[in-house]
């Protein structure tokens, strides 16, 4: 059975952005927008199977989520490559994570599913006048 990495890396990137361009720019559920929300202003939200405490976005009880002390946003699939969890991190962290023959893809480069990634998107501390 062949895997995404035997593949070229432009066809997948190409079919990867295809269904990123489908998905992220055209259409977030509403809690993931409303998830989203909560974790940029750093509080506390459950909408269904996901919740944030404002620092830390769980889906069904796995970090999926999170925000370093300095501010980098950081996220993992938690093992679970569905198009939820994809769909959750992709909304919220700006992960830019497909799929490609079964297999999730960040850049054009098959990764594992349980790993953590530095999303481009930080989140300095909130400064109180």
């Amino acid at each position: 059975m062949k895997s995404a990495r035997d593949f070229p890396k432009k066809i997948s990137f190409f079919a990867c952005n295809l269904a990123l361009s489908a998905l992220v720019y055209n259409y977030m559920r509403k809690v993931t927008e409303q998830i989203k929300q909560a974790f940029e202003q750093r509080v506390a939200k459950k909408v269904g199977n996901t919740r944030t405490d404002g620092n830390t976005v769980w889906l069904h009880g796995n970090a999926i989520v999170k925000r370093d002390p300095d501010g980098l946003v950081r996220w993992s699939l938690a093992g679970w490559n569905t198009p939820t969890t994809r769909e959750r991190v992709n909304g919220i962290a700006n992960a830019g994570v497909c799929q490609f023959k079964f297999e999730p893809v960040l850049n054009g480069e098959v990764i594992n599913a349980s790993d953590w990634f530095a999303s481009d998107t930080a989140q300095p501390d909130l400064e109180i006048f």
